[in-house]
């Protein structure tokens, strides 16, 4: 990603001294990689379709249309979750340079290893009945999950990579040095011998964008909406829809 043609653009910007900031791991989170990230989004629209929509084995999102069924609304208490003393890293995505965060308004939680998140203190959550009306409106409003999940150039590529038993070593070993693998190996070598043993290699990949992808990219940048200041929110302000305002009124939820 440090190659993606859009982010060396971002990394240029400074808005009174401060950088755009590119958060890698809260993109991975959204591009289905296992991270110790829970994404979150700011927008009860967004958590309601994930909680009334699911997918299907070809991966396409449809509506929950069995009535027997409930659904879960998790809704993270922003005061309490400040109040709490130590809270983990909670941060805003959002915009970035690839399109799901924003589509999604999306924030991330870091939960740690053995972490449990129902047991936060400033989680709560909720059953919903599914009604198939109710189901059908979300999934209509966002176009069977189309808006959340713009097609981008690098969407194939972060697929392959997902179901690619080869592992970067470089990644593996800044993963390492980050503490984001679970303290149980010494060193970087006894993960290597971990994933072997699971059929997985650890090779120098050296992956980077072709050029053509890279043309790919920016052309789909250039088509997309300006980035105007109406679409500059508050970081910790929670977008409902009128009708459900009575679910929750503590902040970014998750379906």
């Amino acid at each position: 990603m440090a190659g993606h043609p859009i982010i060396c653009y971002l990394q240029r910007w400074y808005i009174d001294g401060k950088r755009f900031k590119i958060d890698m791991e809260g993109l991975s989170a959204h591009y289905e990689f296992a991270t110790a990230m829970i994404d979150v989004s700011r927008s009860k629209d967004v958590a309601m379709f994930f909680a009334l929509c699911e997918k299907n084995k070809a991966g396409e999102y449809l509506p929950i249309i069995d009535e027997s069924r409930e659904a879960v609304l998790y809704t993270v208490n922003l005061k309490a979750f400040l109040n709490s003393g130590n809270p983990p890293d909670f941060n805003a995505i959002g915009f970035q340079a690839l399109p799901r965060p924003d589509a999604q308004k999306a924030y991330s939680l870091w939960i740690g290893y053995e972490e449990n998140f129902n047991k936060k203190p400033f989680v709560s959550h909720q059953f919903i009945r599914v009604n198939r009306k109710e189901s059908e409106k979300y999934f209509n409003i966002f176009e069977g999950g189309a808006k959340l999940f713009p097609k981008n150039p690098v969407d194939d590529i972060s697929q392959e990579i997902r179901r690619s038993a080869e592992i970067d070593k470089e990644v593996l070993e800044v993963c390492f040095e980050k503490h984001w693998i679970p303290k149980v190996w010494k060193t970087p070598s006894e993960v290597i011998k971990f994933l072997n043993h699971y059929g997985y290699t650890v090779k120098e990949k050296q992956l980077e964008f072709s050029d053509e992808i890279k043309n790919l990219i920016i052309k789909k940048w250039n088509e997309g909406p300006a980035l105007t200041p109406s679409r500059v929110k508050c970081r910790f302000v929670s977008e409902q829809r009128k009708e459900y305002s009575e679910l929750s009124n503590d902040g970014p939820t998750k379906g």
